[in-house]
């Protein structure tokens, strides 16, 4: 007699389970994604804060040089652009400044030359849509092309001001840092607003205020040094952001909650 080996039919995966699984792999994978694009932004944010850290210490140190980066006294907050008061006369916008005390750049005759392409420096937020000097080919100034300035940080109108070789002192707005009523509430310069075709490295008003882009918070560095993230409604609503621009007069119960 034979005897017979009985083996059980192997069943398949039905295509309900199939799907059931693939959109559970989809799943983990889009949290996936969402973490590590958490995790860069994240570093990106500190990044971009120990950026600012060093620029507020270069800016500092131009604030007490004074009168050798244009007509602005000892103990003020520098210019937004303007040109040198030296033999030269090298024409500037504040980044060069900044620039130059970080090594970053040389005077090169009537104006300045950076040594290697501006999105790779400090000075560009890598946060940021825009990119700084996007395009440019020669790493001069962009005293005389602003349209390139975009991207990077944005400086507080409020606290500096658009100044001349043939300025008359007496016409060139300026602000000491001791005459600041609250440094530590008071914007030095913020994250450049990407979604603005003007140029990128003066806010004049409400409406090219840092805006942090697509983001719900920009970083702003206060005229004390330190960083501080603010809510974009709170940038798009004047009374508050007269409140964090303004350098005196300041409505204290405009302060966002």
């Amino acid at each position: 007699m034979k005897t017979h080996t009985h083996s059980k039919k192997r069943r398949g995966f039905t295509l309900v389970e199939l799907l059931v699984v693939i959109a559970i792999i989809a799943a983990l994978a889009g949290l996936a994604i969402v973490g590590v694009r958490a995790g860069l932004r994240a570093a990106d944010s500190a990044s971009t804060s120990a950026n600012m850290k060093d620029i507020y210490s270069s800016l500092s140190a131009i604030s007490s040089e004074g009168v050798n980066t244009g007509l602005h006294a000892p103990g003020t907050l520098p210019p937004y652009k303007g040109n040198l008061q030296d033999g030269q006369e090298a024409s500037f916008v504040w980044w060069d400044l900044v620039a130059e005390k970080m090594d970053l750049a040389d005077r090169d005759s009537g104006g300045y030359r950076w040594v290697s392409a501006y999105s790779d420096t400090k000075l560009q937020n890598p946060l940021s849509k825009k990119v700084l000097g996007e395009g440019k080919t020669t790493y001069d100034s962009l005293y005389n092309d602003p349209d390139l300035s975009h991207g990077g940080f944005a400086y507080n109108a409020e606290l500096g001001g658009d100044v001349s070789s043939d300025a008359q002192d007496e016409n060139v707005f300026k602000v000491r840092s001791g005459a600041v009523e609250d440094s530590n509430d008071t914007i030095y310069f913020g994250e450049a607003d990407d979604n603005q075709d003007t140029a990128g490295w003066v806010f004049k008003n409400m409406a090219n205020a840092p805006q942090g882009n697509y983001k719900d918070s920009v970083h702003c560095c206060m005229v004390g040094g330190n960083i501080k993230l603010i809510q974009n409604i709170h940038l798009k609503e004047k009374p508050s952001y007269d409140y964090y621009t303004q350098h005196q007069d300041k409505n204290h119960s405009n302060k966002p909650d």
